[in-house]
């Protein structure tokens, strides 16, 4: 029996595809239901964690927090149990410095670290692991995952001001996602006078979303504090004509929002992470790089990518739909879950 850590995440099809997946050839539960049922502790022979170097109370207590997750690791290995990690990112996006030393332990004591980009292998090694632990499979794609509603976003989000162009961020509203970086970028950028720019995602800070309401506001760009549901998911990804993704290269190594964005034909415009990096001799999306940590030049390189979508635009008015069909295509072809089935059988052999 394997238990999968954590439970089905409604914002996130990734766990939900994976146990269905993994359910084909051996055993499944969840986290959740070990807790409620812990007589389940004997016959699980391999604890999958996901995502558990992540926070889940104040950043106060949390060397307390890791301490609790270590000991319990501790005695999963004390009874001979198997730990397999998942390594989605570098470091938790809001980490702390005992957050870096619980990644560690989790590199140590891990049995098996499951990779869903090749870059992620050489931070791994990098932090001093065994490259026979490391165990690469694509991140599966979200196709079929999601329908459409039907709504009209135009008129659910109260857009009065029709450009040629909609580029749109989708995801939770946090500080370190560079949405400040986006706005200026976008506004800056030679696209601005054709293109509306849509930022839609839930945020938590009251007075981080006025900040950056008001900044929005005043380059005309639309900014929605809303939640997404699944029901609405595919009506606002088809909404945009392209998806912008700003991410942090301090912990971004993989990206579900690439590959979700992939999977409705729809490209992005992106920092070159783990997940693009996979792609490198493809041309449906617009990477770039910039300086980590450096704000401004990560603005610059933006500004520039942007300009670029621009001049493409200009040659080819229909070249955001071929690369996002193209981009449909590739997730179809080699990032479907039934072709990863066989890979994480073995991955729980």
């Amino acid at each position: 029996m394997i238990c999968i850590y954590p439970r089905s995440k409604k914002d996130n099809k990734y766990i939900d595809n994976f146990i269905n997946v993994a359910s084909k050839s051996t055993e499944v539960i969840e986290f959740s239901t070990f807790l409620k049922h812990p007589f389940y502790f004997r016959k699980i022979r391999i604890f999958h964690f996901n995502w558990i170097e992540n926070l889940f109370l104040d950043k106060k207590f949390a060397i307390l927090e890791y301490i609790i997750k270590a000991i319990f690791l501790l005695i999963i290995k004390i009874f001979n149990k198997k730990i397999i990690w998942t390594f989605h990112n570098k470091i938790p996006h809001e980490s702390t410095k005992s957050s870096v030393w619980f990644n560690r332990f989790m590199i140590k004591i891990s049995d098996k670290i499951l990779i869903h980009s090749l870059e992620s292998k050489k931070i791994l090694i990098e932090n001093g692991c065994d490259e026979q632990k490391i165990y690469y499979i694509p991140h599966g794609n979200y196709i079929g995952n999601y329908n459409k509603s039907g709504k009209i976003i135009k008129e659910e989000i109260g857009i009065t001001k029709e450009k040629e162009l909609t580029f749109m961020f989708i995801g939770q509203i946090r500080k370190y996602k560079n949405i400040e970086v986006l706005i200026n970028a976008f506004y800056k950028s030679e696209l601005y006078p054709i293109a509306n720019l849509l930022i839609v995602g839930k945020c938590n800070d009251e007075l981080y979303f006025k900040d950056l309401e008001r900044k929005a506001a005043e380059k005309d760009i639309k900014i929605v504090n809303k939640f997404i549901p699944d029901e609405e998911l595919v009506d606002y990804i088809e909404y945009a004509d392209a998806m912008i993704l700003p991410y942090d290269l301090q912990s971004s190594l993989n990206s579900a929002s690439i590959i979700l964005s992939f999977s409705y034909a729809r490209t992005v415009v992106a920092p070159n992470i783990g997940t693009l990096k996979d792609m490198k001799n493809e041309n449906f999306y617009y990477a770039y790089e910039y300086t980590d940590g450096d704000k401004y030049d990560h603005e610059r390189q933006l500004i520039e990518t942007l300009n670029r979508v621009k001049r493409d635009y200009e040659r080819d008015r229909l070249i955001l739909k071929k690369k996002g069909k193209e981009a449909f295509e590739y997730v179809q072809k080699y990032y479907s879950w039934d072709k990863l089935t066989e890979k994480i059988a073995t991955l729980y052999k």
